[in-house]
């Protein structure tokens, strides 16, 4: 079982605030070069893993030269996110293609959940997940 901020938080006697707590994960990434251009398909999971539902949000998908959102950070897709309920999940799937074969090795997807900050959460130190593409 994944541990939680909240069940780390109840382990260390304390008592966790009542709060939803978003976090994001690529769960599957594919690339594939078809005619000269570089398809890029994406699986990731939205979950809530707080001790209420959440609010409505989007995840951000971004393309960077480097592991962290900076000024090469490019924004690729929003895709929208369901409130959750607490312990909840919802699938998200992006399908994006290059044009003449950019080379993406070496690049990063970043993937940020409620980057707006739209929903108050237990944790928002949890709400980027990053994948290097080789």
């Amino acid at each position: 079982m994944k541990s939680t901020p909240h069940a780390a938080a109840l382990v260390a006697g304390a008592a966790p605030d009542p709060l939803p707590d978003l976090e994001v994960l690529f769960k599957k990434v594919k690339l594939k070069n078809k005619h000269g251009r570089v398809q890029l398909v994406v699986k990731l999971r939205a979950e809530n893993n707080g001790l209420l539902p959440s609010g409505a949000c989007a995840v951000d998908l971004y393309l960077s030269d480097a592991p962290v959102l900076d000024s090469t950070s490019m924004l690729l897709v929003e895709k929208p996110v369901p409130g959750l309920n607490a312990y909840g999940a919802k699938k998200a799937k992006a399908k994006l293609e290059f044009e003449g074969g950019e080379p993406l090795a070496g690049k990063f997807l970043i993937a940020v959940i409620d980057g707006q900050e739209e929903v108050e959460e237990f944790v928002e130190e949890n709400n980027t997940a990053v994948f290097g593409l080789e």
